[in-house]
């Protein structure tokens, strides 16, 4: 099968340790009569007053580092033009040496952004590998979206993102964004057989219906697609995203299996879904780059 998703993405691994050391020194006072033994305690005592005032002292010397996220932290313009408040990445992880990038780079986390889909979308017949899009592409116009609000009927229970400045020309790079609640769509599947990039054997894919993508977020430049069916005779585009469903389960399995070659139409509902934006940068990873749901239930 074709591959269509592809990735520049290189995966990155961040550890971060801090500690903190803290003493406090007690002092003992010795009369001048007190013998050899009591001398000798008092040395101790003192010594122990030394290397615990020395602690200290290198406790204190080595504070500022623990102000390493508050003076990352920063304020300045959204996507939107709205004023925020971001962390500077490349000040927060000096150890990556990404001072020499062309542009500056932003994490947010708690608010984020959704271009609404116009919900376009068709599937139909073509000869394989020689298809193209026939639909519009996304028109997008970014909306500032908070935790708690909601998106046709979704709540957002979490998002978070990165922005690149690169001469005041503030983009969105990366983002997941989590929603609550059901949605129930009209659409196409796929079951993966295993060659898929990103996917595993019986990995099932969901694509939306023409309309059921409307209103939702599909923050992507370009039109998504993908040859469907037996033989991949069929092909659909949307301005929408791909959505995995996960493994299917034995009681699906053989309905989902035939439908797939169709392809024809189902209709499913899904919870948990999480949708993921993301353009090839080199801070991203596979997972930045693919779309998840639960399958509570379909129609065939």
């Amino acid at each position: 099968m074709k591959k269509i998703f592809i990735s520049l993405a290189l995966a990155l691994a961040l550890t971060l340790t801090a500690c903190n050391n803290s003493g406090t020194a007690e002092q003992t006072t010795a009369p001048a009569e007190e013998s050899s033994q009591t001398s000798q305690t008092e040395e101790s005592s003192q010594t122990s007053q030394t290397e615990e005032s020395s602690a200290d002292t290198a406790s204190e010397d080595t504070a500022p580092e623990s102000d390493t996220s508050e003076s990352s932290v920063v304020s300045m313009k959204g996507v939107c033009g709205e004023d925020i408040t971001a962390v500077d990445f490349i000040k927060e992880h000096p150890d990556l040496q990404l001072d020499v990038l062309p542009f500056s780079v932003y994490t947010f986390e708690g608010f984020g952004y959704y271009s609404p889909s116009d919900g376009n979308a068709d599937c139909r017949p073509c000869e394989p590998y020689n298809a193209m899009p026939f639909i519009d592409a996304p028109h997008r116009k970014f909306q500032r979206i908070d935790v708690g609000d909601e998106i046709c009927g979704l709540k957002v229970t979490d998002v978070d993102g990165m922005l690149y400045d690169k001469g005041g020309e503030i983009s969105l790079q990366r983002q997941t964004l989590h929603l609550s609640g059901e949605l129930t769509l009209k659409g196409y599947i796929h079951l993966c057989d295993g060659d898929e990039q990103y996917c595993e054997e019986d990995d099932l894919l969901f694509y939306p219906a023409d309309g059921a993508w409307e209103g939702m977020p599909f923050n992507d430049l370009n039109v998504n697609s993908q040859y469907l069916g037996d033989d991949y005779a069929h092909f659909w585009c949307g301005n929408a995203p791909t959505i995995h469903l996960g493994k299917v389960s034995d009681k699906y399995y053989n309905q989902i299996s035939e439908v797939s070659k169709g392809p024809q139409e189902v209709t499913v509902t899904i919870s948990n879904l999480i949708l993921n934006f993301c353009r090839a940068n080199i801070l991203s990873s596979q997972d930045d780059f693919m779309n998840f749901a639960t399958l509570e239930d379909i129609v065939f």
